[in-house]
């Protein structure tokens, strides 16, 4: 994997999941994928988000950064990614 320093500015949605445990970002169980993070976002097929990557959020308060623990891609007919669910924690928590 390669470093890059060029910040992307990229719109996406985000949640916050239930409770649950902090020692795996994910799981796949028998009913599906199940998040274990502090948020949760999604990212558009085409952003291809990786563990390690940084989403910096700007609120009137001041700058929030989040650490994105894992990103697994949603898949559609042929395998097409339709979409990433990523989750994450805040730098420095």
């Amino acid at each position: 994997m390669k470093y890059s320093s060029k910040v992307e500015k990229i719109t996406t949605r985000r949640s916050a999941p239930s409770s649950g445990s902090q020692t795996n970002a994910m799981s796949e169980d028998a009913e599906g994928l199940t998040v274990n993070a502090e948020m949760v976002y999604y990212f558009e097929a085409h952003v291809n988000p990786k563990s390690g990557d940084r989403i910096y959020e700007n609120y009137p308060t001041g700058q929030q950064i989040f650490l994105i623990d894992e990103a697994v891609p949603v898949m559609g007919k042929f395998g097409k990614v339709i979409y990433w669910v990523a989750g994450v924690t805040r730098e420095g928590s």
